[in-house]
């Protein structure tokens, strides 16, 4: 969508952006580049003069701030800001009307760096050290120590960011905050990466992917998942180009371990010159100094005050979070009663717990003041902000803060007050307005709330409003609308997830129940297959009737996470009983769901007769129901069993209806699916449509690199590969089965791959490396039956068919010899790719 930029609009994006969202044609630009956070990363690529580029910066690091704010930070004058703004306005006006959507086509173009709130003050000593550590071959795991609130975090990102260039296939950080249960971390850490999971678990699926990666992966508070702390090395045995860069209370202990102890700001002596020139010399005082002018641009380090500012800085021993919070309370006192309260307060802390380190206590303490500063109802806010992982949407705070604001009030208004005394981050995340906390003062929060009468209650608003939000995003995933959708639903898995463990702690079955029901798309093509399968079956141990409806959803969705693990017997079953219940409750359109998974499980069994019986069935009902989108999908089944019986003139024609249906419906992933297997029905049928075959898979797999679908791009490239071959032309074959094979290995797809590793030898015999493809082949189909995944019979017939024209006398026996007794599919994959590479370069 197009759309004229003016100044004012310009501005609006920039300071006020919920102005535009809501309003046409602006908020459909925004959501078709990507949303905000994608346009701000795109703006800071622009060519502008530095000084330009300077009040860009400050206006994105602090949205909706005082003009006096802004002119602070950058030295300016006023009219010199209000001038410089307005040259801004118009660069930018100027490149927004030139702009046209960009589509993220790969994980690597996504934004991998959260960028910072606010400027690095100091750490230049601890940048350069940690750097050199990294470029040491020898440290792939190092761990930045150090107390909570002492600036991990931060020194991290400034390294990772210094180092984006340094490693070809990025810099990630992931964020661990919210996540407390060790079980876990595999699948989150495979979320970021948009790993999948296939047929074996999700552990194997990450190494799959990282093995050939060049990357820094930023692994951020660590802590409380010292029991995955072996995943790492795990990772790291089997990716010899990755490196990881951990931040952590305490060390790992794990082998090779790099330990990092992230120090205190420097802070001045006890005879220090008191003039500011000299004090500006440490970075505990410029930190002070530079908070403390964001929230009273007057304030200004001078004579009079120093001795209280360097008192301040020496009694929070350089502490960089606790500076930062004293520094915010500069709107509220003079520096010198600051300094007085915290002498009070620090004297009070002798009789606490004198077995806590000291700076533990030192925070508390201002954690403590700063709380108390808040008034009643701030304060209720806050603590109800603990029932969250640390970070959720405004409109979430609202649903579950309604209980403990008083009428009248204004959450925003609240939050707004909590973030100018630096307890909280304001920010917009795909259109959405959000808190977030840092962990050390989220975990405050969770303390003082938990041990409160309302708890319980906050518990269960919290828990019910995920719950509602994960049942009505549900539909919306089969939606025109459907990848920003899971995009959606994956900013708020965190919560939801936490609002289902709560659910099960609380014996809450039917309400967990209706969760599982609702991630289950969501479980399936994120990959999450066995977190998934975990969490429904601890629900299901909680013993409690419920709703039949409720169960058949859970069934489908345990079903479906099952048969992703090639565990047909099992997902059979689930099926089975979820298709009993829905009969039982005269749910027609949840039957013809469930004939159409059974019939796709006796596929897979290779048992055609009974799948063409399940699948007519299923497509009897949603012909007098009228059910279009389902009608195409069992048309597409049936068009396979029809492929795999040698029918090509019903195969084509069910396949052509199903992509005719998925078209008029605009359904996009239906769309590329059906193209795709249209085109390969028309290669085996009507082979000598070259060029009508390749535009079909050229459009299907637009769809899919749009969509960001690594299943459906393998699919392409594989079939590349194949008409490739066919054509006798070794180097794109190569190419195109070596991209398919990586993204196999990546998403841990054992079916997939297993069908690429046969294009390989197909590759040999064109090379003419006859004995290589034999034994390839050979090895192949000895994998085939380790894992139960027999080859289609259609592709058996058209695999003899291709040996008898290289090798007409018929296929010789050829012995396996040691070398070929691979341990696993994966390692003989990288010796297959290994040995095409030598044979292609010839």
């Amino acid at each position: 969508m197009r759309v004229q930029w003016d100044v004012d609009a310009v501005q609006k994006l920039l300071l006020s952006p919920h102005k535009l969202i809501g309003t046409e044609p602006w908020g459909s630009w925004i959501r078709d580049q990507g949303g905000l956070e994608c346009i701000y990363a795109r703006m800071r690529t622009l060519p502008l003069k530095d000084l330009h580029a300077q009040v860009l910066e400050v206006l994105l690091n602090q949205p909706g701030a005082s003009v006096t704010l802004y002119q602070t930070q950058l030295g300016l004058e006023r009219s010199a800001y209000h001038s410089r703004k307005k040259q801004l306005l118009l660069h930018l006006s100027q490149f927004l009307n030139t702009w046209e959507s960009k589509t993220p086509t790969s994980r690597s173009e996504k934004p991998s760096l959260p960028i910072p709130m606010t400027s690095l003050i100091g750490r230049t000593n601890e940048v350069a050290s940690v750097i050199r550590l990294l470029h040491e071959p020898s440290i792939r795991l190092l761990t930045l120590v150090g107390t909570g609130g002492v600036g991990k975090t931060r020194l991290a990102l400034q390294v990772a960011s210094e180092l984006q260039h340094e490693f070809p296939d990025g810099v990630h950080f992931v964020a661990l905050g919210g996540l407390f249960d060790a079980t876990l971390f595999p699948s989150l850490l495979a979320q970021h990466f948009a790993i999948k999971e296939a047929t074996t678990s999700i552990v194997e699926a990450l190494k799959g992917y990282l093995r050939t990666k060049h990357l820094l992966i930023v692994l951020d508070n660590f802590e409380q998942l010292s029991d995955a702390a072996l995943l790492l090395g795990e990772i790291l045995d089997a990716a010899p180009a990755l490196k990881f860069l951990v931040t952590s209370r305490r060390r790992l202990n794990l082998y090779g371990e790099q330990q990092y102890p992230v120090p205190m700001l420097p802070i001045p002596d006890a005879q220090i010159d008191l003039r500011p020139e000299t004090l500006q010399a440490y970075d505990a005082i410029r930190l002070f100094c530079a908070r403390a002018q964001a929230v009273d641009p007057h304030w200004r380090l001078d004579v009079a005050n120093s001795a209280a500012v360097v008192a301040i800085c020496t009694r929070l021993d350089g502490l960089p979070l606790a500076l930062e919070l004293a520094a915010a309370r500069i709107a509220l006192f003079p520096v010198e009663t600051i300094r007085a309260r915290l002498d009070a307060r620090f004297e009070l802390l002798t009789d606490g717990a004198i077995n806590s380190p000291f700076r533990q206590r030192t925070l508390k303490a201002l954690l403590d003041w700063s709380f108390e500063l808040l008034n009643q109802q701030e304060q209720a806010v806050f603590m109800a902000l603990g029932v969250f992982t640390n970070s959720g949407s405004v409109a979430a705070a609202e649903a579950v803060c309604a209980t403990v604001i008083e009428s009248g009030t204004s959450l925003p208004t609240i939050l707004e007050t909590l973030a100018l005394n630096n307890l909280l981050m304001l920010e917009v995340r795909d259109d959405q307005l959000r808190f977030r906390m840092l962990e050390t003062i989220a975990t405050y929060a969770q303390e003082q709330i938990q041990n409160t009468h309302i708890y319980p209650e906050l518990q269960n608003r919290h828990s019910r409003f995920y719950l509602d939000l994960a049942e009505s995003i549900e539909p919306e995933l089969t939606g025109t609308q459907q990848a920003s959708w899971f995009n959606r639903l994956a900013m708020e898995y965190l919560n939801i997830r936490l609002a289902l463990t709560w659910f099960i702690q609380d014996n809450q079955r039917e309400a967990a129940e209706r969760v599982c029901g609702a991630l289950g798309r969501f479980w399936w093509v994120r990959g999450f297959l066995s977190e998934g399968r975990t969490l429904i079956k601890r629900v299901w141990q909680i013993p409690a009737e419920i709703a039949p409806h409720v169960a058949a959803k859970t069934l489908s969705s345990a079903g479906l996470l099952t048969y992703g693990q090639s565990n047909y017997a099992e997902a059979q079953l689930y099926y089975e009983e979820c298709l009993r219940i829905r009969r039982n409750l005269g749910d027609i359109q949840g039957c013809s769901m469930m004939l159409n998974n059974l019939g796709i499980i006796a596929q897979m069994r290779c048992d055609y007769a009974t799948a063409r019986a399940y699948f007519e069935e299923s497509l009897q009902i949603d012909r007098r129901s009228d059910n279009p989108k389902s009608i195409a999908t069992v048309l597409s089944n049936l068009g396979n069993i029809a492929f795999e019986q040698g029918d090509a003139v019903n195969c084509l024609a069910y396949c052509e209806e199903s992509l005719t249906i998925k078209r008029t419906l605009n359904d996009t992933w239906g769309t590329g699916n059906a193209l795709i297997n249209y085109a390969t029905m028309l290669f085996y049928f009507v082979p000598e449509t070259g060029s009508r075959i390749k535009a079909l898979y050229d459009e299907g797999f637009e769809i899919m690199r749009q969509l960001q679908d690594a299943w459906g791009m393998a699919r392409v490239f594989y079939h590349y590969g194949i008409m490739a071959c066919a054509e006798g032309n070794s180097m794109p074959a190569y190419g195109y089965f070596k991209q398919s094979a990586e993204l196999q290995l990546s998403l841990n797809d054992i079916r997939g791959l297993l069908n690429t590793l046969d294009g390989f030898w197909y590759l040999f015999l064109v090379l003419g490396r006859l004995d290589v493809a034999i034994r390839t082949q050979a090895t192949v189909e000895r994998f085939r039956a380790a894992y139960g995944i027999p080859n289609s019979p259609q592709l058996v017939v058209h695999h003899q068919a291709i040996f008898t024209q290289y090798l007409p006398e018929g296929l010789p026996e050829y012995p396996l010899s040691e070398s070929e007794e691979w341990e696993t599919l994966d390692l003989f994959a990288d010796a297959v790719l290994a040995e095409a590479v030598r044979y292609v370069g010839a």
